[in-house]
């Protein structure tokens, strides 16, 4: 094309002293940049940070599109836009989302101010939390506060555009996520999973309007299918359909599924993936149904229903729907891993990932003891060595900003399982860096938190070994299960600090047994807010509900979910 060749770039620069190969903190300043590597000596010679250098994912029609859409904003707006789309984009879009977050987001922004002013918001807290640092001007106000204005206009706007019509629901679930991610970013899951919600009974909305009056194939049905449906899928499995946050925000009782759901109430799976995007949105279908059918199971118990049929039949199904999934999703494996390179081989780990998620979520309910975990060992490896392959692309996590925001792969729920229920100390104690290292937010549980509970959990259950201070147990030292900690609450108290909010948490263990009385040990615990002000309290992710019981015997339903 005309605009890659030397001659039309020559043409660009005439009449202009600033590179256009620069670092993003020279670019966005609309200075000239020395592209000095690996940060440029004109930053650092005035006491600026350098935020590095980054190829630009944009043709340069966008750019230039993007260039014009800035010069009619304010100034702290036009930067926080630029942040966005240089920075941002790119890492929130993760291993499945690129689409939506630098190509759709992009071009709704061109036209439409609530999206504007949505990502906006977002670039100014993933810049505040990315580099720890809050950017205040005598007089002037924080880049929280300017996002929370930012995000102020843009619900307003967002409210009256969807009262105009049914046309408008794809724009406003647009809006839907990029409200829940700026949530994440400020921890407040409650408001971060009241979007979902009205994001996902929107798609409902949506399928109803497009069965009757739309053709399926339409651009638009393939925006909200292909694109929007799977984000909120997954944003929805981790906040308010998550077990241990079910004190957040009540899950709707209707799910919304990407597959369909038979006469019989089963989820139908597709017999082949051709993509992994696609077998990730099926496996995410398959959390979300037995999601559902533990909550019937806890309504059978709570109200012993005879119309209802027997439980460990939806056990089975669940079991069956789960074998389905595997050995489709390792058909595709075998007939296309030879030719993907490192993106696929990186979305491929975080759907195994995924399904690990799946597989702790349901042996949670089945093992009478901690120590029961143990039958776990191969696969805390498993999670251990996925990580450490994410963790060390350097494309994909070049800097800090990138270790910010995780919202597509879900790395700290099997790592704090890992980390809280293998008793071996070197496996214990590799997930625990891990936990340092991954994005310090996934989705709305902050990393750094889930550490500092960990390591407490850990140190409690190997004070038994009275060791001196500083030595690591030996591979054979492993925790009985007496001192094991079964459970743990935090809560917030009145007392604060200079710095933090200081919260107390209280440990239960079973020192006589498990038909002995529990032992609770309350200390006080210190966590790390967001940027913006907001601490999502760590919760057990590992709970089981009541009706789990361990004295059932193998015809219970969780039972039957032995083998996923």
């Amino acid at each position: 094309m005309e605009a890659d060749t030397p001659s039309s770039d020559q043409r660009l620069r005439m009449g202009s002293s600033r590179s256009r190969r620069g670092c993003i903190t020279c670019r966005i300043r609309h200075i000239k940049c020395d592209e000095q590597k690996p940060v440029c000596l004109r930053c650092t010679s005035t006491g600026r940070r350098c935020d590095g250098y980054m190829p630009m994912p944009y043709s340069l029609r966008i750019a230039k599109q993007l260039a014009q859409m800035t010069a009619f904003v304010n100034p702290a707006e036009a930067r926080a836009l630029e942040f966005f789309f240089r920075k941002s984009a790119a890492h929130l879009a993760g291993y499945f989302g690129a689409s939506f977050w630098t190509r759709t987001v992009f071009q709704l922004s061109l036209t439409e101010p609530s999206i504007r002013h949505a990502i906006a918001a977002i670039g100014l807290l993933h810049e505040a939390e990315g580099t720890s640092a809050v950017s205040v001007t005598a007089g002037q106000p924080s880049r929280t506060q300017r996002a929370l204005h930012l995000y102020n206009q843009a619900i307003r706007t967002t409210i009256d555009k969807a009262s105009t019509g049914i046309d408008a629901v794809p724009l406003v679930i647009t809006a839907s996520i990029l409200f829940a991610s700026l949530e994440f970013l400020r921890q407040n899951a409650t408001a971060a999973a009241a979007h979902v919600v009205n994001g996902l009974n929107l798609v409902r909305t949506w399928r109803q309007h497009r069965d009757r009056h739309s053709p399926s194939g339409s651009y638009r049905a393939h925006w909200v299918d292909v694109e929007m449906t799977p984000i909120l899928l997954c944003f929805s499995v981790n906040t308010y359909e998550h077990a241990g946050l079910k004190h957040l925000i009540r899950a709707p009782r209707e799910k919304v599924f990407a597959h369909r759901i038979d006469d019989r109430g089963q989820l139908m799976l597709n017999r082949r993936f051709s993509t992994l995007p696609e077998a990730r949105l099926g496996l995410l279908d398959l959390i979300l149904y037995l999601i559902g059918t533990f909550q019937h199971w806890e309504e059978l118990n709570n109200h012993a229903w005879p119309q209802h049929p027997d439980p460990t039949s939806w056990a089975v199904s669940v079991r069956q729907g789960a074998d389905r999934w595997k050995t489709t999703f390792e058909a595709l494996v075998r007939r296309k891993e030879a030719t993907w390179g490192r993106e696929e081989r990186n979305g491929l780990d975080a759907t195994r990932l995924l399904w690990y998620c799946i597989r702790l979520g349901t042996d949670r309910y089945r093992f009478a003891t901690e120590c029961g975990w143990d039958n776990l060992h191969a696969a805390f490896e498993d999670i251990i060595e996925i990580c450490e392959r994410l963790l060390a692309d350097s494309e994909h996590y070049p800097d800090k900003i990138s270790r910010t925001l995780n919202l597509d792969c879900q790395m700290l729920y099997p790592l704090q399982a890992v980390v809280w229920k293998c008793r071996w100390p070197h496996i214990r104690r590799r997930g625990l860096d891990l936990l340092r290292r991954i994005p310090k937010q996934e989705l709305v549980f902050s990393a750094p938190n889930y550490h500092t509970v960990c390591s407490r959990i850990m140190e409690i259950e190997e004070s038994v070994f009275n060791l001196p201070p500083g030595t690591l147990p030996n591979e054979d030292m492993l925790p009985p299960d007496h001192v094991r900690v079964y459970d743990f609450v935090i809560t917030p108290t009145a007392a604060t600090t200079t710095e933090h909010p200081v919260y107390n948490i209280t440990f239960q263990t079973f020192p006589h047994g498990l038909h002995g009385a529990p032992h609770y040990h309350t200390e006080p615990l210190q966590l790390v807010p967001s940027q913006a002000g907001g601490t999502m309290i760590p919760v057990n992710l590992m709970k089981c509900r009541h009706w789990s019981l361990y004295e059932e015997g193998s015809d219970s339903p969780v039972e039957a979910l032995e083998g996923i």
